[in-house]
């Protein structure tokens, strides 16, 4: 019998959605696409984006780099366009993450709980 059959459900739950927690940060930090590049979503960048919207006109254009190091220049007029990306990308995962932890609570069985767990696909 495996571990995951022999402890309690409620600290089998837990676990899983600890695990859940980290799989969904992973993809998080994978970052996010703009156009043809893709744009980190480190914890420092995530603050750099929240902060988009309130830089004036003026400092715009921004150079900001890729995750492949190359520098994109973001014009005022694709400012939106590029937080709405960031922002649909971060709430995207964190949507599949509450709506696995609602699975995952929802488990009335170890075994219940085991099987679900193995049938997530995370890309």
């Amino acid at each position: 019998m495996s571990r995951e059959l022999e402890i309690p459900l409620s600290q089998l739950k837990q676990e899983c959605i600890d695990f859940i927690d980290e799989k969904v940060k992973e993809l998080i930090l994978l970052g996010f696409y703009y156009g043809e590049n893709v744009f980190s979503m480190s914890i420092e960048a995530q603050i750099n984006w929240s902060n988009l919207l309130s830089i004036p006109e003026s400092y715009f254009p921004l150079q900001i780099n890729t995750k492949e190091d190359t520098v994109y220049n973001l014009h005022f007029s694709n400012r939106d366009a590029f937080y709405m990306s960031a922002m649909a990308h971060k709430t995207s995962k964190l949507g599949l993450g509450t709506a696995r932890k609602q699975m995952v609570v929802s488990c009335n069985t170890n075994q219940e709980l085991v099987d679900l767990m193995d049938s997530f696909v995370w890309e």
